[in-house]
């Protein structure tokens, strides 16, 4: 027969170990991992969506240090440059009517030049309104006898400008005297731009495409830039240089 044991069965409690399971941790750390998965994927998303909607930047090799002073007057020859175009495509409005012959047939189509009846006109610094009825530069000429003559005839030429009121008064204005165009609508916006193109004042050198109305003002600040020191031009020099 089998012996019983002679000790008593222990009564006493067993105590409750804490519980360290493996598994609650690595429910844990998947949780965190798929966190961080979806905050990167939602930081490409947008990064996407940004590229998608942003102009790319443009990467300069050198970069330019403007001072304040500069940038002022960067700014103000560009507005005198817009001015220029302006007042030069207004000019070749007038150009077309003063030569043209009536013909017989349907009546024509309204001229542009038509609104040159003081509709349109130029607010000066001191806020006075000057209606056009006639715009005439005062010096518009290239002097290309020597290099000195043409580099200055470059930098003056369509600067000062005579405008007829539909009363019969001139003024003599330079382009820094006028701060503003009064009654300018898009209608007429497009008239002068159609003026500009087809007197070449829009289109690009070699005629292969034709740039938008006022850019030629930040072009020609590009391509125009005149020496400061004009002490070793020649006043004799016979062949200009930059002269075609």
């Amino acid at each position: 027969m089998a012996k019983r044991s002679s000790k008593p069965a222990s009564n006493k409690p067993v105590a409750n170990k804490p519980v360290t399971s493996k598994s609650s941790s690595n429910k844990s750390a998947r949780r965190n991992q798929a966190s961080k998965i979806r905050k990167s994927s939602a930081r490409q998303r947008m990064q996407v969506r940004s590229a998608a909607t942003s102009p790319a930047p443009v990467r300069l090799a050198h970069r330019i240090a403007i001072t304040p002073t500069e940038t002022q007057a960067y700014r103000e020859l560009f507005w005198q440059n817009v001015l220029r175009e302006v007042l030069v495509s207004l000019i070749m409005l007038r150009v077309p009517t003063e030569h043209a012959v009536p013909l017989p047939g349907p009546v024509p189509e309204p001229n542009p030049a038509a609104v040159l009846d003081g509709r349109l006109g130029l607010i000066t610094m001191t806020g006075q309104r000057i209606p056009i009825a006639a715009v005439y530069p005062v010096f518009s000429a290239s002097v290309p006898s020597t290099s000195k003559t043409l580099t200055l005839s470059a930098i003056l030429q369509s600067t000062v400008f005579q405008i007829h009121t539909p009363g019969g008064e001139v003024y003599t204005l330079p382009l820094h005297e006028i701060r503003g165009f009064h009654a300018l609508t898009e209608e007429l916006m497009d008239q002068l731009a159609a003026s500009a193109r087809s007197h070449g004042e829009g289109a690009q050198a070699d005629g292969s495409e034709v740039e938008p109305f006022g850019f030629a003002a930040f072009t020609s600040m590009a391509r125009g830039k005149m020496p400061t020191d004009m002490s070793g031009l020649d006043d004799n020099d016979d062949e200009p240089s930059g002269a075609d």
